[in-house]
């Protein structure tokens, strides 16, 4: 595989470029995601000169999927969170609703509990300046716990009832761009944010990147095995192209 990326104005705006070509790829496709940050996947063969031409005709769809891009980015800087009392918290599609707990420890926690609260607890001496900064990496923390147990939880689930497939590890990451990947040595990577998710799309990522430990691709095999316990994995799809970036971005 060769790699090259340059800068490609589309409108009023640049945006990176990463060209991919492959001995096994037998057409270009594209791939925008969500910091506009856009990838061509190309035969191993093809002029640049071809792929030029392709990215020409293909500029109208890029500026309207920019500006849907645009308006997640704008959506979710309105939503930031500013640690406020009964402040909304998702949690596998459900709204967790922020509680202040007065702490007599030296270090802030963070607990998702019953009736739907999140429990922050501040101890004392906590300066006030840092409490959002401070709460905000709490709850961060506290997020990450909950997708680390739950996936492991639930992929174990899934994967005994519908697959049996082997796996090394299931990692919890920090990224902007992406809700999951597998590696090639069998490990199993997820985005924590993935856990605000309504159930039904945390397992069909779960499911999409256990699918890969199979097939390291998207033909129809990958699809089927899918669809093995995901039927409805389409809708899914639906969902995160329409809410996808305000979970990632």
């Amino acid at each position: 595989m060769t790699e090259e990326t340059y800068k490609l104005r589309v409108g009023n705006e640049e945006i990176e470029c990463v060209i991919r070509k492959k001995f096994m790829t037998r057409s270009l496709r594209l791939r925008l995601d969500f910091a506009k940050r856009l990838y061509v996947s190309a035969p191993r063969l093809l002029s640049d000169r071809h792929i030029i031409d392709f990215l020409e005709e293909k500029k109208p769809w890029l500026e309207k999927h920019l500006v849907k891009i645009g308006r997640m980015i704008e959506r979710k800087q309105r939503e930031r969170k500013s640690m406020k009392e009964n402040e909304p918290f998702l949690l596998l599609g459900e709204t967790y609703l922020l509680r202040m707990v007065p702490s007599s420890h030296k270090k802030m926690h963070a607990v998702f509990g019953g009736e739907n609260l999140l429990l922050l607890h501040v101890p004392h001496c906590l300066p006030v300046d840092t409490l959002v900064t401070e709460g905000k990496k709490t709850v961060e923390h506290a997020y990450k716990d909950m997708a680390k147990t739950y996936f492991q939880k639930r992929l174990g689930e899934i994967n005994d009832d519908h697959y049996g497939f082997r796996y090394r590890s299931v990692r919890i990451k920090d990224q902007s761009t992406r809700f999951g990947s597998c590696s090639s040595k069998g490990n199993l990577n997820f985005n924590w944010r993935v856990i605000m998710a309504p159930r039904e799309i945390v397992d069909y990522l779960l499911i999409h990147e256990l699918c890969h430990l199979k097939e390291m691709n998207h033909s129809p095999r990958f699809w089927d095995l899918v669809s093995r316990s995901a039927p409805d994995y389409k809708k899914s799809k639906a969902w995160l192209r329409k809410n996808g970036g305000t979970l990632l971005i």
